[in-house]
């Protein structure tokens, strides 16, 4: 089954932000303060000259709870969806998306703000960076990126990026205002809100059915199952279990591989004559295992031994007198 859900940002989310009025590079390398309560986070540079220059570093943090798509999901599609309230660029920039686990630094706080700055400078742009140009952009429109890395995104708990200005990761020393306000989860305004899109196609157990035992004997029998559903991917394994009390299975034999709809047989052996086997068969993939009915069966019973008299000429044999 085919999903396209939109996950909604954390209101985890802020910005950090560097200032110094010594050098670009002071600025750059070193955080003074950090925001996670304001409508909207800054991304960018800039320098406000008054009497010296005055520098300014900001980068942006995201996060979205996609820990309802599964493990065992194949995610096929990202998009992150953005808005600007704000652009004072005089030089235009790429809003870089940056594949940053944060969730160290989660939530934010003085004691941590500097790592995730350092972090998210340091970190590798998504193989669909940026989000937009600021040339050309309006503001309170939301805008989609380009895809991205489908790798990225966790299944099983929230997926962290930040965003930073293409001029901050070059180290082009601002001369001017290059600085845009991307729109928080913090905002009134829920349509303008921070959105990860993930298509995915989400994996359930195998339907396994099990059918009746054949090539029934003594200590051996074969079992029989069919995987009528795959639940989205293929079984990696599958076989039968028994054992000798309903509804408990000790036993097992498995194969391994990669298997679709279709009958499929295994052979039990070491079982005991004359004895009810119950037993079910078994499909597993990456969402887990699927399990048909139980069945049952006796083996044959051992054969009784005889013993073989032969009749005996007793004539000419002297028997002792007592």
């Amino acid at each position: 089954m085919v999903i396209d859900p939109d996950f909604a940002g954390s209101t985890n989310d802020g910005y950090v932000y560097g200032s110094s009025s010594v050098s670009y590079l002071d600025a750059r390398s070193t955080s003074t303060n950090y925001d996670v309560a304001s409508v909207d986070a800054s991304v960018g540079q800039y320098d406000v000259f008054i009497f010296t220059d005055n520098y300014t570093v900001a980068r942006t943090a995201l996060k979205f709870d996609t820990s309802s798509i599964g493990a065992g999901s194949t995610i096929t599609q990202v998009n992150l969806k953005l808005a600007s309230d704000f652009d004072s660029s005089d030089t235009d920039f790429d809003v870089q998306i940056v594949d940053q686990n944060w969730s160290a630094q989660d939530p934010l706080t003085h004691a941590n703000r500097e790592a995730f700055y350092d972090n998210c400078l340091a970190g590798t742009a998504d193989s669909g960076s940026p989000w937009r140009n600021t040339l050309g952009m309006s503001i309170n429109t939301l805008y989609t990126s380009p895809n991205l890395s489908t790798s990225w995104v966790s299944k099983t708990a929230s997926t962290y990026y930040c965003l930073r200005s293409s001029r901050d990761s070059a180290i082009n020393t601002p001369t001017g205002l290059e600085q845009i306000g991307i729109i928080t989860a913090e905002n009134s305004d829920t349509t303008l809100r921070p959105v990860l899109t993930v298509a995915y196609t989400s994996v359930v157990v195998p339907t396994v059915t099990t059918s009746a035992a054949t090539n029934v004997v003594n200590t051996t029998a074969t079992g029989n199952g069919n995987i009528t559903a795959t639940g989205g991917a293929n079984a990696t394994s599958e076989g039968v279990e028994w054992g000798t009390t309903s509804g408990s299975y000790p036993n097992s034999v498995t194969s391994t591989g990669s298997f679709g709809v279709g009958a499929f047989t295994q052979g039990m052996t070491g079982l005991t004559a004359g004895t009810v086997i119950y037993y079910r068969a078994k499909a597993t993939n990456s969402a887990g295992t699927g399990y048909g009915s139980e069945q049952s069966f006796t083996t044959l019973a051992n054969a009784a031994s005889t013993l073989k008299f032969e009749k005996v000429d007793m004539q000419g044999i002297n028997l002792p007198k007592f």
